[in-house]
Formats: C-alpha cells, sequence, structure tokens
C-alpha cells in the first residue's frame, strides 16, 4: 500500500500540523517505511498467549494539609481571589 500525499495531508490537518512540500514528501517516505516494516511482520503470529505480568497498584486517598491558597496566589503574576490567570492557548 503506497501513501499518497494527500493521506500525509489530510494526517496533518487533523493533527494541526503545518507541512512544507519538503516535509510533506519525507513523511510520505517515512509513512511508507513503516508500512513496508510492519508487512514483514508475520500476518499469523499466535499471541493469544501473550499477557502482561504488570497491574495498576492502587492506594487510597488521604486528606493531608496543604500549602495556603492564598499565600501560593499571592507568588502569581496575575490572580482572582480563586485562581491564577494565564493568558489563553487554546482557541
Amino acid at each position: 500500500m503506497k501513501i499518497t500525499k494527500e493521506e500525509v495531508v489530510h494526517v496533518a490537518q487533523l493533527s494541526r500540523l503545518v507541512l512544507s512540500e519538503e516535509e510533506t514528501v519525507g513523511m510520505q517516505e517515512e509513512l511508507e517505511k513503516i508500512l513496508m516494516a510492519m508487512r514483514m511482520l508475520p500476518q499469523d503470529a499466535d499471541i493469544s498467549n501473550e499477557t502482561s505480568e504488570l497491574c495498576n497498584i492502587m492506594r487510597e486517598d488521604t486528606v493531608a494539609p496543604s500549602y495556603d491558597q492564598k499565600r501560593l496566589l499571592t507568588a502569581a503574576a496575575l490572580h482572582s481571589d480563586e485562581s491564577v490567570i494565564v493568558p489563553k492557548t487554546v482557541e
């Protein structure tokens, strides 16, 4: 399967990336290499017994003393009575 330039542009747009013509061509070549490597993997590999010994360890939430909110807010350049004010970064 060959990756087309249009597919690279589409994925870049979904990722909100702006690619130059050279970057688009380079990304197209890189994605094709990745697909070629994937094709080399055995399609009939039995992975039914592949398990991980890892498990998520949870702990109980405990209430503990914290810093004074008003004191911390005074260290911020801009703040309201309850929170730090930061510039908008997302439209």
